[in-house]
C-alpha cells in the first residue's frame, strides 16, 4: 500500500498468501502528512506475515497484528524523532496505540536513519502482545531517553543508541533478556531511578556506566554482563 499524504482504513483489511506487507503513507516530497489512520474496531491482518510501515504518524484507533511474525515502524524522511508511550514526537504511538498492536515475532522500532527517541510511560499490560521490542537510534550522537515516567515492558528490550540512554525514569523489563547499548557514550541512569530485567540476563554495552545517587541496577537470580563498545579499560 503507498500514498502520497496518508492512508485511512474505514474498514478491515487482511493479506493472504507468504509475502511481507508493506505500508507506505508518505511517498512524496512534503513529509508532513503521510499518517496511517486505522479507524476505531478495524483491523489491519498481515496473516502472520512481516509487516513494515514507512510512515510520517500513526493514528492507530483500531488494531494492527503481524501475529507470530515481525513489525518494523520507521520515518519516512531522515530525523525524525519517535515517541513511544506518553510523548509526542514526530512519530508517536501512544501507549494505548501500541496495545493495539500484535507481532509475537518482535517490534522494530527507528533505524539508522532516525532521530531521538523517546520512551515515556509504556506499560505492562499494552506490551504484553509484543515480542522483542528493538529500538534503533544508531545515527552519530543520536539518544534514546525513557523519560518523565516509568516504564514496564511485558518481554525483554534491545535498545541501541549512538548517543547513549539515558534512563530520566525507571525502566523494568521481564520474561527474556535485555540489551542496551550507548555506543560511544554512556549509559546514565539518574537519581533514585532504576533498571530492572527481573531475573533475566541484563546485558550493557557503552564507554561509560553513570549510576547517580540513589539510583539502581538489579537483575534479580540472573547475569549482568557490562561491556565497552571500543576497547578500553576498566575501573
Amino acid at each position: 500500500l503507498t500514498a502520497g499524504t496518508g492512508i485511512v482504513l474505514n474498514g478491515d483489511f487482511q493479506t493472504q498468501g507468504t509475502g511481507a506487507l508493506v505500508i507506505h503513507g508518505d511517498d512524496d516530497s512534503t513529509g508532513d502528512d503521510g499518517t496511517l489512520t486505522v479507524q476505531a474496531g478495524k483491523t489491519i491482518d498481515s496473516n502472520n506475515q512481516d509487516v513494515m510501515l514507512t510512515v510520517w504518524d500513526m493514528d492507530l484507533q483500531g488494531s494492527l497484528t503481524a501475529g507470530t511474525a515481525t513489525l518494523t515502524v520507521h520515518g519516512s524522511k531522515d530525523d525524525m524523532t519517535i515517541g513511544l508511550g506518553n510523548t509526542n514526537q514526530n512519530i508517536w504511538i501512544s501507549d494505548a496505540e501500541f496495545g493495539r498492536m500484535t507481532s509475537t515475532g518482535g517490534l522494530q522500532l527507528g533505524s539508522s536513519l532516525s532521530a531521538n527517541i523517546v520512551v515515556d510511560g509504556v506499560t505492562d499490560g499494552n506490551s504484553d502482545s509484543i515480542g522483542l521490542l528493538t529500538i534503533l537510534a544508531t545515527k552519530t550522537a543520536r539518544t534514546v531517553t525513557f523519560a518523565s515516567y516509568a516504564s514496564a515492558f511485558n518481554k525483554g528490550i534491545l535498545v541501541q543508541a549512538a548517543g547513549g540512554v539515558v534512563l530520566s525514569q525507571s525502566l523494568t523489563t521481564r520474561a527474556s533478556s535485555t540489551l542496551l547499548r550507548g555506543g560511544t557514550a554512556s549509559l546514565t541512569i539518574l537519581d533514585r531511578r532504576t533498571l530492572s530485567s527481573t531475573n533475566q540476563l541484563l546485558t550493557i554495552t557503552a564507554e561509560d556506566v553513570d549510576i547517580q545517587a540513589a539510583g539502581g541496577i538489579s537483575t534479580g537470580t540472573a547475569n549482568l554482563i557490562i561491556t565497552p563498545e571500543t576497547a578500553r579499560t576498566i575501573g
